[in-house]
C-alpha cells in the first residue's frame, strides 16, 4: 500500500488551480484548452525553418529574431494562465508579445533602410529603440500594418489592440467584467465565454506575429510551407500558400 503523499504548503495553496485546469479542458476541449501548446509547436516549426534557411549572421543582427526567441517562454506561461482562468493576464501579455515583435521589426526595417541590411549591430538597434521608447507602442505598429495588411483589415487589428490595452491598465471595462458575471475579481473560476474570446484573440495575435516574422525573413517561407502548422491562421496560412 503506497503512502499518502505529503504536500508542502505552497502545493496545497495552488491545488485548486489543477481542478480549474481539469474543468477548463473538460468544458472547452483539448484543442481549445491547449491552444498555446499548439502555438508553441508552431513556434518551433518556424524556428527550425529560420535556422535552416536564413544565414546565421542575418539572424544575429536582427532584433525581430532576438524577440522571437523570447516568445516560446511567453507562450509556455500563457498556457498556464489560460488553464488557471487568468484571462486578463493572458490578454495583457498578448499585448506585450505583439508590441515586442513589432519593435524588433521596426528597428530592423528602419535601420536597414538607413544603413544597409547589416549596417548596424544588434546593440546599436537596441540602443536606437531605447532612445525612441516614448514613441513606440501603436505608432510603431501602425506603419507596418499599413504596409503589410489590407486596408479593410487594419481597423479590426486596432480594435483588438484597444481591448488588450484595457487589460494592461486597471480600466473600468476590465473591472466591470471581473465583477460580473463570474466574480473573477475575488476568485478563480472558469468563465467559458471569456475563455473562448481570449483563445480567439490569442490566435489572431500570434497569426499577426508569425506573419511579421515571415515577412522579415521571407527565405524561410518556402520550407515552412511544406509543413502544416498546428493552428489554423488567416494571414500566415495565406502567406504560406500563396505562390
Amino acid at each position: 500500500m503506497s503512502a499518502t503523499p505529503v504536500f508542502s504548503p505552497w502545493q496545497k495553496f495552488y491545488e485548486p488551480l489543477f481542478e480549474l485546469a481539469d474543468e477548463t479542458t473538460t468544458k472547452l476541449g483539448d484543442n481549445k484548452a491547449g491552444r498555446f501548446v499548439n502555438i508553441a509547436n508552431d513556434w518551433m516549426d518556424i524556428q527550425f525553418a529560420l535556422m535552416d534557411t536564413v544565414p546565421e549572421d542575418e539572424l544575429l543582427h536582427s532584433v525581430t529574431y532576438l524577440h522571437f526567441q523570447g516568445l516560446f517562454k511567453e507562450i509556455y506561461w500563457l498556457q498556464l494562465f489560460l488553464l488557471g482562468c487568468n484571462y486578463p493576464l493572458v490578454l495583457a501579455r498578448l499585448r506585450f508579445a505583439w508590441e515586442w515583435i513589432f519593435q524588433g521589426y521596426f528597428a530592423d526595417r528602419e535601420l536597414a533602410c538607413a544603413n544597409g541590411r547589416r549596417g548596424c549591430s544588434i546593440e546599436d538597434k537596441i540602443g536606437w529603440l531605447e532612445r525612441k521608447e516614448r514613441d513606440l507602442g501603436w505608432p510603431a505598429i501602425r506603419p507596418a500594418l499599413r504596409r503589410l495588411i489590407p486596408a479593410d483589415k487594419q481597423k479590426a487589428y486596432h480594435a483588438i489592440w484597444l481591448v488588450l490595452i484595457q487589460n494592461v491598465h486597471p480600466s473600468v471595462a476590465l473591472v466591470d467584467r471581473m465583477i460580473d458575471p463570474s466574480s473573477l475579481l475575488v476568485r478563480n473560476a472558469l468563465d467559458k465565454k471569456w475563455a473562448m474570446e481570449t483563445i480567439a484573440t490569442a490566435t489572431r495575435v500570434f497569426d499577426l506575429v508569425w506573419f511579421i516574422v515571415l515577412r522579415q525573413f521571407p527565405a524561410c517561407i518556402k520550407g515552412l510551407a511544406e509543413k502544416q502548422l498546428c493552428v489554423e491562421y488567416v494571414l500566415t496560412d495565406k502567406l504560406l500558400t500563396t505562390p
